[in-house]
């Protein structure tokens, strides 16, 4: 019979990972907090997620070794946490790992006193010495005899690195300069491959930068007569990233990020944020260029979603793995015989088999470990060119080709799929669909925002309280400033597509709880005091790295709602908390927070707001316009409902059509057609 721990009764797909190994693990939580302290021993934590590689690879051979589960439980007490459900944790000790002056990752192990304060650690350890790192159980080792005939060393190592996190929480006193826009710019373009697109900083690895992209060209619209260096930026990375091995060629969606700086070779598991993310950026672009190019790849993305991460009810799962079979990306490569054989199977001719070979580059060498990892490396219209093809009948012999490598490719062991559902992940979601829905004209994608949004509303509420994960009809642990604030815009984001103002009343619902609960000493924090219990400090966390911060969310959420008029003058006021409290971090690198900039950017623009009123004809002409013209950031209303909460609607006949264009409430005579506002808009008013 298989041995167990008590991970087996965990719901997370990432413990449920560990629930065989012979490490006597602990899920977070007071048990093991109060063995710790009873058996004064030193804490093992070890975070990672389902869809981590080396979280795969670290299990394998450390935590299924039964001479280093043995070290592991006479010394310490391991607990395993996935940092999808407990991002406050995640948060906190890899702020610790970072003061250590060693770079994040996961897995993240670190080793704690009995209450549970950071003495030092890593992230993937090797089971033998090599590159410059220990082995796991010389750490092991290392540190329990320290433990035993050396403590005030490890306490004093404790101590500085918990005062050295606690000043970072000072405050400033005044309100961030708008010269952080120009910055901003300058240190992407200082940062921009301009040769293969994206962005230096993380050696030769290469992430999805969406949310500087929408930033990006936020700058550029703004800017009247539009800066050519910064859209060069945005196009060349999104055409990069589309049509690189980053991007699944045949199935849709992004992958974590690019293991070269060229986008070719990619970290293969795809995570649900990073497509909400790249989504948006390609929803922008489109907006802003009319390049159908990225219509057809924000669909593409779309497509991928639906069909790969959407439950049944409508809400989005989490993520999906790098590896299948334990090999990373089996699941997504071709050696060349296999690509011809499935191609030529499918009734085309060794002529058009040549030129597809050609057009995703498969060779018999291979690009990864002698296999092919199809991507392209131009636009279809050049390949065409200089193949004397139609577009018209190279995209028929794509549409064939890919169609036959999908079905074979569907036969094949799937990575495994991590069907948690996050608050703070799906509300990305509901943001990137409703804003797809007004900028595409297409009401099936607001369906899906709805049915995402109304999802969270039934399974992720209890008793008033949100909720951060459901999974297998649990819906557990605590919303956190991120998952508040998340959803607060994404709800704001369907009202503007749906004119529903329940959603309206939703959001005002998650600022009111951010209010009451993660503020304190003027500063906001990530959790709520009462849930920072288990935690040895209460953890901030503005930095906007794989998805927005709560901050910055939050900052995002209290600037739009006090646009359209509610409790204007106290979330206006809150909003300047918010910017008080970070900005002093924005002068070490702006490029690092990106989201909290752009909300900055909407603070600090003159206010203009629009109101629609009238039949639904008319409401949707007005939407398609403002759909194609005005950033996601716009404040308009409309409604659908007898009543609203929307003090823009408010006092106004809505049987009357007429668009309102209002500037801090102080409305001009109404316009009776579209075309009048289209006017007003491309004078500037």
């Amino acid at each position: 019979m298989q041995k167990t721990n008590r991970l087996i009764h965990e719901k997370s797909p990432y413990l449920l990972q560990h629930a065989h190994n012979p490490v006597d693990w602990y899920a977070w939580g007071e048990e093991a907090f109060t063995k710790a302290r009873n058996e004064d021993k030193l804490i093992l934590i070890s975070i990672g997620y389902a869809t981590c590689h080396w979280c795969h690879v670290m299990e394998r051979e450390s935590f299924e070794d039964q001479s280093t589960a043995d070290l592991l439980n006479e010394h310490y007490v391991a607990i395993k946490v996935d940092r999808e459900e407990l991002p406050d944790v995640d948060s906190i000790y890899m702020k610790a790992l970072h003061a250590m002056g060693q770079p994040g990752g996961w897995p993240l192990n670190l080793f704690l006193t009995p209450d549970r304060r950071p003495i030092t650690g890593g992230t993937y350890f090797p089971p033998q010495p090599a590159h410059g790192r220990p082995s796991f159980k010389q750490m092991l080792g290392t540190l329990a005899q320290m433990w035993k005939n050396d403590r005030p060393r490890l306490l004093e190592a404790a101590s500085s690195i918990t005062e050295f996190l606690n000043e970072q929480n000072a405050l400033a006193s005044d309100l961030p300069d708008p010269s952080i826009f120009a910055r901003f710019i300058g240190e992407m373009e200082q940062a921009f491959d301009v040769q293969r697109g994206g962005f230096y900083g993380n050696g030769p690895n290469k992430f999805p930068p969406s949310m500087a992209l929408m930033l990006l060209l936020r700058l550029h619209e703004r800017d009247r007569q539009g800066s050519s260096s910064v859209l060069v930026m945005v196009e060349k990375t999104l055409e990069a990233m589309s049509r690189g091995g980053i991007y699944d060629q045949l199935g849709g969606g992004l992958c974590r990020y690019s293991t070269d700086p060229a986008w070719l070779v990619p970290h293969f598991e795809k995570m649900l944020y990073d497509n909400a993310l790249f989504l948006q950026a390609l929803t922008e672009a489109y907006r802003i260029t009319g390049n159908d190019f990225y219509r057809r790849m924000a669909y593409d993305v779309i497509a991928y979603l639906r069909r790969d991460l959407m439950s049944p009810e409508g809400a989005f799962y989490c993520a999906e793995d790098a590896d299948s079979e334990g090999v990373e990306g089996k699941f997504y490569v071709w050696s060349a015989a296999e690509f011809r054989e499935t191609l030529r199977s499918s009734g085309l001719s060794d002529d058009e088999i040549r030129l597809l070979s050609l057009y995703w580059n498969v060779t018999e060498a291979g690009n990864f470990e002698g296999k092919n990892i199809l991507h392209l490396t131009g636009s279809d219209e050049d390949f065409a060119s200089q193949h004397s093809l139609t577009l018209t009948s190279l995209n028929e012999m794509t549409q064939k080709a890919r169609q036959a490598l999908f079905a074979v490719r569907e036969r094949r062991i799937r990575p495994l799929r991590d069907d948690k559902i996050l608050t703070s992940w799906n509300a990305l979601m509901i943001s990137a669909l409703s804003r797809a829905s007004i900028v595409f004209g297409d009401a099936s994608l607001a369906d899906m925002a709805v049915a995402c949004a109304d999802f969270v509303e039934s399974h992720l509420m209890q008793d008033g309280q949100l909720m951060r994960r459901y999974r297998d009809g649990e819906a557990r642990f605590k919303a956190t400033l991120t998952d508040h604030a998340l959803l607060g815009c994404a709800l704001i984001d369907l009202f503007r597509v749906t004119g529903k103002s329940v959603y309206m009343r939703r959001a005002l619902e998650r600022a009111e709880a951010i209010m009451s609960s993660f503020f304190a000493d003027g500063r906001l924090y990530e959790t709520a005091e009462d849930d920072s219990d288990d935690l040895f400090l209460r953890p901030i966390d503005s930095y906007d790295g794989v998805m927005p911060s709560g901050p910055s969310a939050a900052l995002r959420l209290f600037v739009t709602l006090s646009r359209y008029g509610e409790s204007a003058r106290i979330y206006e006021e809150t909003a300047k908390v918010i910017l008080r409290q970070f900005s002093p971090e924005w002068a070490q690198a702006a490029r690092a927070y990106p989201a909290m900039v752009s909300a900055f950017l909407t603070f600090s623009d003159e206010a203009r707001e629009i109101a629609i009123t009238g039949e639904a004809d008319f409401i949707g002409q007005a939407l398609k316009l403002i759909g194609s013209r005005l950033d996601g950031d716009a404040v308009y209303a409309f409604s659908v409902d007898s009543d609203s909460p929307v003090s823009l609607i408010a006092g106004k006949d809505r049987s009357r059509s007429a668009i309102y264009l209002c500037q801090d409430f102080a409305c001009q005579t109404p316009f009776s057609s579209v075309q009048q506002l289209d006017q007003a808009l491309q004078s500037g008013l």
